[in-house]
């Protein structure tokens, strides 16, 4: 007894009473508000259900996922920040002691909320047949400047909590603005920017693979046609990040968790890649009590992505396009006369080729004044509101600029005009005239400009109708030069317009055109 009593005197004298006698773990209970929701606490699963009791070993900071049906797993840190009533009397009896004076920071010396929700946030939506189907283009990386696009913030765990992630943004923003400031910041950086950039640089492929596959599993990804995509009904989207905020939440406790911030700026596009319109926002990460980087802007760029089909302007382009109609406006074209091209031999002199800013394509005359029919992908520009000038290249090499007349962007055409009178044209039928098995020409200016007035050959497959359009499969090899480019027999009639560029990618020789007896309907054209 009395080597006991000495004992148990010095255990207290060179311990802390609170650090001893507080338990280390405790009974949580997790609102989900699902009663399909399953809780993981630290990678174990913990329960399931709209409620989820579990008792918890103490330890400063737990990691938990929600994941449910319909959702995207979300990510919470469950944080022991308050003290337990018993702490208090126990920790003033040792605070005299050697380790009493650092026990505060032991684990079970705080306390986890009793209750806390944590519930799956971001549906997943599926299509249905009244939604286009959508098409990742690109997730890129669209940051110029280190110092002022990436910037990481140090925030009070009762301010995090009180929702103050903005205003400690904007002071980090300010400090940044003024230089004098930087070093007298009291957010200080976690993590130096210009280390940190190195980690997140990435090609589009890293993170734009788990976009593509949500696209599939939700059914916007066209997993049954491999080669006639109903193009029409596609909608495309690309991403910019440009800018990063990285958070760093520290506890009492000091097991500190992380969330990242992404300025995102998506856009929308046709299929001709033409800006439709686009949607700029902030996108948060869950909480994570690792700092991955990775793993936090993969989260994030997740929860932008789906909150598009909450956005109205977004909707507004998902939405199916029913019929393909013909422009409203009415084209007339003087086509009464007798030089129509009658033989191969005279093609070239009917056909150009189409300069833009970038790209080129071709394009054939049908009337004397000045018409030229061409596909709508050879004129597209970067924006669908801003078109690029365009300057026709005859086949004996003088420019005229052209303008634009009309268009039919869901069938792919367009007629321009330019200020020449051609000698020959190609006469528009309002008949089929082709038959399968036929030999046939291309004519057109294939991969450059130099290229100009080169021949293709093949024969007829046969007639395909897809999508709501019609289209002449060829056994020719073309490349996307030869867009717009007339596709004619040996007589020098018209049988097609050439879309090798839209249709047959990374098949080797299948190309395909639009029947030339469809032009007049699909533009809207009246001849005299």
């Amino acid at each position: 007894m009395k080597k006991i009593i000495p004992a148990i005197v010095t255990i207290f004298i060179f311990s802390g009473c609170a650090s001893i006698l507080l338990p280390r773990h405790q009974p949580i209970t997790i609102n989900t508000k699902n009663k399909d929701a399953e809780v993981y606490i630290d990678n174990e699963k913990a329960g399931e259900g709209s409620q989820v009791h579990k008792r918890i070993r103490k330890q400063g900071t737990s990691q938990i996922v929600v994941k449910a049906p319909e959702y995207k797993n979300s990510y919470y840190c469950l944080v022991a920040n308050k003290r337990p009533a018993a702490y208090w009397p126990l920790h003033i009896m040792s605070a005299i002691t050697i380790y009493g004076l650092f026990e505060k920071y032991a684990n079970n010396c705080f306390k986890y909320p009793d209750v806390t929700t944590c519930s799956p946030k971001t549906k997943i939506p599926h299509r249905t047949d009244d939604f286009k189907y959508v098409n990742l283009n690109a997730i890129k990386l669209d940051i110029d400047d280190v110092n002022k696009q990436i910037y990481s913030i140090k925030i009070p765990y009762k301010d995090f909590a009180s929702n103050k992630l903005k205003e400690y943004e904007q002071t980090e923003k300010n400090n940044i603005i003024k230089e004098e400031s930087k070093k007298k910041k009291k957010n200080v950086v976690l993590l130096n920017p210009e280390e940190e950039i190195k980690t997140i640089k990435f090609d589009d492929t890293q993170f734009s693979k788990d976009i593509k596959d949500a696209l599939i599993k939700s059914g916007f990804t066209d997993t049954i046609n491999e080669i006639f995509f109903d193009n029409n009904n596609t909608l495309h989207i690309e991403a910019l990040i440009k800018e990063i905020a990285m958070y760093r939440i520290v506890t009492r406790s000091l097991t500190d968790f992380y969330k990242i911030k992404l300025g995102i700026k998506w856009y929308m596009k046709n299929n001709y890649g033409e800006i439709i319109d686009s949607l700029e926002h902030d996108s948060y990460s869950g909480d994570f009590i690792e700092f991955n980087i990775e793993n936090m802007t993969r989260d994030a760029i997740e929860k932008s992505y789906l909150s598009l089909f909450e956005k109205e302007t977004f909707k507004k382009e998902l939405k199916y396009i029913s019929e393909l109609n013909a422009p409203e406006k009415n084209t007339r074209i003087d086509v009464s006369w007798k030089h129509y091209i009658k033989d191969v031999s005279e093609a070239n002199l009917a056909t150009v080729i189409i300069k833009k800013e970038k790209g080129h394509g071709s394009g054939f005359a049908i009337s004397p004044d000045g018409y030229i029919i061409t596909n709508y992908h050879v004129i597209a520009s970067n924006h669908e509101d801003k078109q690029d000038s365009l300057t026709v290249i005859l086949h004996n090499g003088e420019e005229y600029p052209a303008k634009i007349v009309t268009y039919n962007k869901y069938r792919d055409l367009a007629l321009l005009k330019i200020d020449k009178t051609f000698d020959k044209t190609f006469a528009l039928p309002s008949k089929k005239t082709y038959k399968n098995m036929e030999d046939v020409y291309a004519i057109g200016a294939p991969k450059s400009i130099q290229l100009g007035q080169s021949v293709s050959t093949g024969i007829i497959s046969s007639e395909r109708n897809v999508n709501k359009n019609s289209f002449i499969q060829l056994n020719m090899s073309l490349n996307s030069g030869n867009s717009g480019g007339p596709l004619i027999n040996k007589e020098a009639k018209l049988h097609g317009v050439i879309v090798s560029k839209l249709f047959g990618f990374g098949v080797e020789g299948i190309s395909f055109a639009i029947p030339a007896y469809k032009i007049k309907e699909y533009l809207n054209i009246t001849t005299l």
